[in-house]
């Protein structure tokens, strides 16, 4: 008698987040003295009641966790020069 086994799982790959930014203000300020407010807006995605989830970086470095509770943080930056800030959204 031969043994046979089988199993099967259907999954659905949702799309990423897409069609939003990343915006700061002020543009310009002073070391260690401006508070600058970093918003992610307007993204959007496919999946129905699943939270999106947002973070920002810099130079690739997380400036804090994931959340979900908002897409705003607040930063005060500690060296001069140009800073480039990216938002990652997740769902």
């Amino acid at each position: 008698m031969t043994a046979v086994a089988a199993s099967a799982t259907v999954t659905t790959a949702q799309a990423v987040p897409r069609g939003g930014t990343c915006v700061i203000s002020p543009v310009s300020g002073l070391v260690w003295t401006t508070l600058f407010r970093i918003e992610a807006l307007g993204w959007q995605d496919d999946s129905h009641g699943v939270p999106l989830e947002y973070r920002f970086t810099r130079r690739g470095q997380p400036l804090g966790s994931w959340s979900a509770s908002s897409n705003v943080s607040d930063v005060i930056f500690g060296e001069p020069g140009t800073v480039n800030i990216s938002a990652e959204v997740r769902n």
